[in-house]
């Protein structure tokens, strides 16, 4: 990534922010697929299909935005302008080995374009009267958006194109009632665009039997949430919120004749979350703790043009708390741990729960400049996930995990003038690139 950035603040409430950017992502992709078929006592080959496919995938993201701050009437009014442009170029080339020589296969293989250019802008307005804190703002996205899928075999994907416009409100409102209570009530609306990987069409084998693509026909997910907040003393933080989601991009596998299935992404009609959050931070001399305890019911609905429905509800929580304790000689303990109850992943998949213990201790050397560490992650063993989900006449069940119990020895020193200080900002181009899989 490339940036360019120029600010100007003149210290009384006035300021501008440029930012320029480039972002360039490259991926050679290769992969090899033999398949063997044996008789029941596995000593005989009854036959063999081996495939091997390229997919190089070139990413370009131009983004350039300004922001403005200016104060009005006893407040701050913000307003400024983006604009970004993607494009996609994707290759699938699909090979049968036969007698180990890689021959296309013309009829899979195939290309796939697809460009994307956002024009927004903003205004933003805050105000303090006295106890109450106000905020109002508006953003506006204009999208065009084209994707071209060259192949042998013509589809109904061929050529996707999209011009659309929409608004996104926000508000808050805050109130301190006295010195130890405040109150806080937002409301925002917010888009959430599929990756580009997840628009390709290209048609994957993960194996004989299952197949794999994306859908460029996907549309962002829109959200509308509400939230209470009330903090208290400073350091316990309680809300109480809800949002409602149309068109949420899931993650779909279904059948596909008799014996074959396919993955792809679809939109879910709606997901509705209600949730409760507590968080708190009491801080003293030798003992820091967070601990954050969010409760929430996901319902998920949509009805398809087959038949099938995915209706499913799931009442869930999780649990985060990280312990520090300061010990003599420079020394502190670290304890953290998190809890994830049954959930709902990826639209229909129901998990079972799943959690982690972590413990790690710590030394500072050379006056401070150096640090010792040691730790250990997941000392239980119990951060292996299990799904399960009923999608018309097909049922999954899935389970795995990963090299999740890991000892760490760590050792930093820091060199140089540690009294610098640096700008932190965000760059124009991060939105684009977090769509990037």
């Amino acid at each position: 990534n490339f940036n360019l950035n120029y600010q100007f603040d003149n210290q009384k409430g006035k300021s501008i922010n440029f930012d320029a950017d480039y972002g360039r992502y490259r991926n050679d992709a290769t992969a090899f697929q033999p398949n063997f078929y044996k008789n029941a006592e596995e000593t005989v080959l009854l036959a063999q299909k081996t495939y091997r496919n390229s997919t190089p995938t070139d990413i370009d993201i131009y983004t350039s935005k300004i922001d403005v701050e200016l104060p009005l009437l006893d407040g701050t009014i913000g307003f400024g302008a983006k604009s970004a442009l993607v494009k996609t170029d994707n290759t699938f080339d699909f090979y049968n080995v036969l007698s180990d020589t890689d021959v296309l296969d013309p009829t899979r293989s195939n290309s796939f374009t697809y460009t994307e250019n956002v024009n927004a802008a903003y205004t933003n307005y805050t105000k303090q009267i006295n106890k109450i804190g106000i905020q109002a703002g508006l953003r506006i996205e204009q999208t065009n958006s084209e994707g071209d899928l060259q192949s042998m075999i013509t589809t109904d994907n061929d050529r996707v194109k999209r011009n659309y416009l929409d608004f996104f409100p926000s508000a808050g409102l805050t109130y301190q009632l006295n010195p130890k209570n405040t109150f806080q009530l937002n409301y925002s609306r917010r888009i959430n665009r599929p990756s580009y990987q997840d628009l390709n069409p290209f048609e994957n084998k993960i194996d004989e039997l299952t197949f794999e693509s994306g859908n460029p026909f996907l549309n962002p997910e829109y959200t509308q949430s509400i939230q209470l907040t009330h903090t208290f003393n400073y350091f316990l933080n309680t809300s109480i919120g809800y949002s409602h989601t149309t068109d949420l991009i899931s993650r779909i596998t279904d059948t596909v004749g008799v014996n074959e299935t396919t993955i792809t992404w679809l939109n879910l009609a709606e997901q509705k979350n209600y949730n409760i959050n507590i968080g708190a931070i009491p801080i003293n001399k030798w003992w820091n703790t967070y601990t954050s305890i969010t409760g929430y019911i996901v319902d998920n609905f949509a009805q398809f043009e087959d038949g099938k429905t995915i209706d499913i509800s799931q009442p869930a929580f999780n649990i985060y708390s990280q312990q520090t304790f300061t010990l003599p000689y420079d020394l502190s303990l670290e304890v953290s741990g998190w809890l994830n109850s049954a959930s709902i992943w990826e639209g229909n998949f129901k998990a079972r729960p799943q959690g982690s213990l972590d413990i790690g201790i710590q030394k500072k050397l050379f006056d401070g400049r150096g640090n010792l560490s040691v730790s250990v992650s997941d000392i239980l063993g119990t951060t292996d996930w299990s799904i399960r989900s009923q999608f018309g006449p097909l049922f999954i069940r899935g389970n795995g995990g990963w090299d999740s119990q890991k000892v760490r020895l760590n050792f930093s020193y820091m060199f140089g003038n540690n009294k610098l200080k640096t700008r932190k900002r965000k760059a124009g181009l991060e939105d684009e690139s977090n769509r990037i899989k």
